[in-house]
């Protein structure tokens, strides 16, 4: 159904956008990635150089492209770049948008990543262009960067009993097609995996899969905060979301099941052990989410 249309696409370079890639590839679609710089990825997927905060390079890379998927970098000025593309979107007459936003920018008031989120949201809720908007849980996939200690036989979260119902990015991947065809009313979904599941049972799953023992490992949250002041990788902002990100999954925030992404796949997601069981052998190794056996 979406063979030889035109779909442009961001943020294709992370977890979740090589999944939504390769994805949208398959249906047949000529997808383009837009992209801040030149950079390696699926060759087959075509390339438009445009910073997200620049609104002509936007509309130069959006002409001629009937829909558009939206994935955003976690930052202050999220909602700033969603301005940018819903403008670019309407300047050259693309006739969807789906975003895919944060699960907690549901909550009243939005909390962690969702704050930006929830802003942006509104921004593509109020533009002419029919919007479809996509809050999933954490994504299984995520689970890769609490997993530096997997050599030593645990996982590091500050979390100590909640749970969350983990979706698999192929999941949202295959929600969004079903977007992309039109058989998806506009408004707003929140998207979760079929079962709510604990670190520890979590760790148990992976143990499971690897034939190595992996224990979950939950200090206090504060130590974890001292500890993300020395990780490069981490500025101020993302750091504070982050951890409010961990205190919100401690509470049960992401802990329930809902129905939205089983009546739009019309099957249920898809739970850890079977997507684990499509990862090549562990071979000592983390799973490679990117790969199936």
């Amino acid at each position: 159904m979406l063979e030889g249309s035109r779909i442009a696409l961001t943020g294709a370079t992370g977890r979740l956008g090589q999944a939504m890639a390769s994805a949208l590839l398959a249906t047949g679609a000529h997808v383009t990635a837009i992209v801040r710089t030149e950079r390696a990825m699926d060759p087959r997927l075509a390339a438009a150089v445009a910073a997200l905060t620049d609104g002509a390079a936007l509309e130069a890379a959006l002409e001629g492209h009937e829909q558009l998927v939206v994935i955003l970098p976690d930052a202050p000025e999220l909602p700033d770049m969603m301005a940018n593309l819903v403008s670019a979107a309407e300047a050259v007459g693309i006739k969807r948008i789906i975003k895919i936003s944060a699960h907690l920018a549901g909550e009243n008031p939005p909390e962690s990543f969702g704050i930006e989120h929830s802003a942006a949201d509104a921004l593509a809720k109020a533009s002419a262009i029919e919007s479809i908007i996509y809050r999933p849980a954490m994504f299984m996939q995520s689970l890769s960067l609490f997993l530096s200690d997997w050599e030593k036989g645990r996982m590091l979260v500050p979390v100590s009993t909640g749970k969350v119902a983990l979706i698999d990015a192929g999941d949202i991947a295959a929600a969004v097609v079903k977007a992309l065809e039109g058989e998806v009313p506009p408004g707003t979904y929140t998207l979760t995996g079929p079962e709510s599941v604990s670190f520890s049972e979590i760790t148990a799953a992976l143990s499971a899969w690897s034939g190595k023992t992996i224990k979950h490992v939950a200090p206090p949250l504060f130590v974890a905060g001292l500890a993300m002041r020395f990780d490069k990788t981490l500025d101020g902002f993302n750091r504070n979301r982050l951890l409010a990100f961990l205190k919100a999954l401690e509470a049960g925030k992401e802990a329930p099941v809902l129905p939205d992404l089983e009546s739009i796949l019309g099957r249920p997601g898809i739970a850890l052990k079977d997507r684990l069981a499509q990862c090549p052998p562990s071979d000592g190794k983390p799973p490679q989410w990117s790969s199936s056996a």
